[in-house]
């Protein structure tokens, strides 16, 4: 997809949470790469045509640029075209993240190729230079000594750069990098090229000496991978691969695990052959998923929402960890950037789970999975769901809402929040100690999204086998909402940046089609009497909440306050799910008053605020089947991407006026901008 807007930062290599790469400019040479967070990583790219230098990527190295002309934006790769008077570069970057293939998804490859024309028709000699600094394996502006080594293999080179002195899993944190593990840059054997890979203590004397230039500053140890093309008339492609192995990925219940991919025993090297085998195939695996995406969304609501689904699809899957636990099951890790940095998060993975209902549900299971045995452990003590298992990444108890005695150890040593500290293991800690605040739980907020999720599986999968290990639990947390969700106490709901909220009306609507979803769930496990008790109660509980929250316009933010608003998004599970609780009069009538509502950038979440989330803006798109009023709504996501002054990756909290962003970027939730396609899948319905 050539891409006719700008977006405010664009992905380049995308992994997971401690390799994501992105380019906050719209020209390639025109800023320093960065972590998803900020973290500079150096990244420089050159191109010598006929001996002259020119800069194509980076802002390190030669002064002159070749001018980039033009950008192509796909689901799973960003590429680049640059020209002058003699020749034609393109540079891509392809992150290979296909749902339907664990071994590939897993893998930390990056495909970079390039391409080379001659534009005026006579022979250029060419050569391409790229250089990485030990930034990539520092963590801020750690100046711990690195280390790096060149090898050469049967049909490739690489050469790898790493601390001196590692600890594996050394911290854990919300905007920090990683200072474990090996970056890998690697040459395979091409025909008719010519090329070299230094890895060297000092960076600026090798790129130097080959591009005769003098660097700004000190840049450290790097890896200098020198291609020379030779004699290029007719177009010629050459490629390389960018790779990182963090060695050990996760902290999960107190057991050090590898990455998916290492699971059974298998080295980095042994990867980066596979990658190299199977390049064409996983290119063209790549080439026809994108052109399916693309085709899709383009054709159900236009370029916007191809657009914001292009864009939000590897930040969505690289902002988790895949792994697999002792007993063979998929686990999936979300971090909770920009917040607190939590693991397995479930209000993220709600708001994120459109995509994995479309592509692969056992990545949504491998979400839940870790919920559900925290919550069978001593240590939690509440009838209701818990909040998380731990701060990235270390899976090892529910951080969210600490008690003040939970925030030491030992009753001494304060944790500091946010830092990088380890929080304790809290998985050991037995029965009866208390270490959570209440009154900062989500009690109704958590066991509605389990349910629902839970529901939501079964329902794509035609069965219920996921569930039945947890179906006791499963019933606990529906008997919480029966009791307590109708009207909600003053807690915290997902939306937790704009603070405690009683009468929720929104949070009760997600009590009931929790209910509800529990009661599908035991009809489809066979147990019809139990589902049916269910069902009724969902039903009786709809109907209190439409007398209750029925305004003149519009429903209420608060039963208490009914000249309040605000997005009603967890109603599209009424659909999704075929509860048939809601009159579609209301869905419709809450569409009409958001386009009355709208801003330039969307509609605000609710009537106390001026900010909007763009994942519940377009879940609100799908409770109306007019085709205009949902194309609206995805449109001022589109121009918000466009226009907003932040270079960072795409946030779902914004401003709707300025188009200025909150904190946010880098989430998860963006997997919500797919429930418009998932709907399409799943519902009769569709945009008239």
């Amino acid at each position: 997809m050539r891409l006719n807007q700008q977006v405010p930062s664009l992905p380049i290599i995308v992994h997971h949470p401690y390799l994501s790469l992105w380019l906050p400019a719209k020209e390639l040479y025109g800023a320093c790469i960065e972590h998803w967070c900020g973290l500079k990583r150096s990244i420089n790219g050159h191109i010598l045509i006929d001996g002259k230098v020119y800069r194509f990527m980076g802002v390190e190295g030669g002064k002159d640029v070749i001018e980039q002309v033009g950008i192509d934006l796909t689901p799973t790769s960003t590429s680049f075209y640059f020209e002058n008077e003699q020749i034609s570069l393109e540079v891509k970057f392809t992150s290979p993240l296909l749902l339907d293939d664990l071994e590939l998804l897993s893998r930390p490859c990056t495909y970079v190729c390039f391409k080379v024309t001659s534009k005026d028709d006579q022979v250029h000699d060419i050569q391409i230079v790229i250089d990485m600094n030990q930034s990539h394996v520092q963590n801020g502006e750690s100046l711990k000594p690195v280390i790096g080594e060149t090898l050469t293999y049967e049909t490739y080179q690489l050469g790898f750069l790493g601390q001196v002195q590692q600890n594996l899993l050394a911290h854990s944190g919300d905007g920090v990098g990683i200072d474990w593990g090996y970056l890998y840059m690697v040459l395979p054997n091409q025909e008719d090229v010519k090329g070299k890979i230094d890895s060297t203590q000092h960076l600026n004397e090798v790129r130097s000496k080959i591009l005769n230039c003098e660097a700004k500053e000190d840049q450290g140890a790097g890896i200098v991978l020198h291609i020379d093309l030779g004699k290029v008339r007719e177009e010629k492609e050459v490629y390389s691969l960018i790779a990182y192995d963090e060695m050990l990925a996760i902290m999960y219940f107190n057991r050090a695990l590898p990455p998916y991919w290492a699971r059974d025993g298998k080295t980095i090297i042994d990867v980066i052959a596979k990658a190299l085998d199977e390049k064409e195939e996983v290119l063209s695996r790549c080439k026809t998923f994108d052109k399916q995406l693309e085709d899709e969304t383009d054709k159900l609501l236009g370029e916007s929402y191809r657009v914001i689904c292009t864009l939000a699809y590897r930040q969505t899957i690289a902002a988790h960890q895949l792994i697999e636990d002792e007993k063979g099951e998929v686990i999936f890790l979300s971090k909770e950037c920009c917040s607190n940095g939590c693991i397995g998060t479930v209000d993220v993975s709600y708001p994120s789970s459109p995509l994995f209902l479309l592509y692969n549900t056992e990545l949504l299971k491998g979400m839940l999975r870790p919920i559900f045995r925290f919550e069978a452990l001593p240590i939690w003590p509440f009838e209701y769901a818990p909040h998380d298992v731990g701060r990235y990444p270390y899976a090892t108890g529910q951080v969210y809402g600490l008690s003040e005695e939970g925030k030491y150890i030992q009753g001494k040593e304060r944790i500091i929040e946010g830092g990088i500290g380890i929080y304790p293991n809290y998985t050991h800690y037995p029965k009866g100690k208390m270490i959570y605040d209440e009154h900062y739980q989500m009690p109704i907020e958590e066991c509605g999204n389990m349910l629902i999720l839970c529901a939501a599986i079964c329902k794509c999968e035609g069965h219920t086998e996921f569930i039945k290990p947890y179906i006791e639990v499963l019933e606990k947390w529906a008997n919480y909402l029966v009791n307590y969700g109708i009207d909600p106490g003053e807690q915290l709901c997902t939306d937790d940046f704009a603070g405690h909220l009683a009468h929720n009306v929104n949070l009760s609507l997600k009590a009931i089609i929790g209910v509800a979803s529990f009661g599908v769930l035991l009809d489809e496990a066979g147990e019809k009497k139990k589902a049916n008790q269910y069902k009724v109660v969902a039903k009786q509980m709809s109907k209190e909440w439409t007398d209750r929250a029925r305004g003149k316009k519009h429903t209420p933010l608060s039963f208490t306050e009914p000249e309040s608003w605000s997005l009603k998004y967890n109603l599209v599970w009424d659909e999704l799910l075929e509860l048939n609780l809601f009159d579609e009069k209301v869905k419709e009538q809450e569409v009409e008053w958001y386009m009355s509502k709208m801003g330039p950038y969307g509609v605000p979440l609710d009537s106390r605020v001026t900010y909007t989330k763009s994942d519940w803006s377009v879940w609100c798109a799908t409770l109306t089947t007019d085709r205009s009023k949902a194309q609206k709504m995805v449109d001022a996501v589109a121009r918000f991407l466009d226009e907003t002054p932040d270079k960072v990756p795409f946030t779902d909290w914004y401003e709707t006026v300025t188009g200025v962003h909150h904190l946010f970027r880098n989430r998860t939730v963006q997997g919500g901008l797919f429930l418009p396609l998932l709907r399409k899948y799943i519902s009769k319905k569709t945009y008239e």
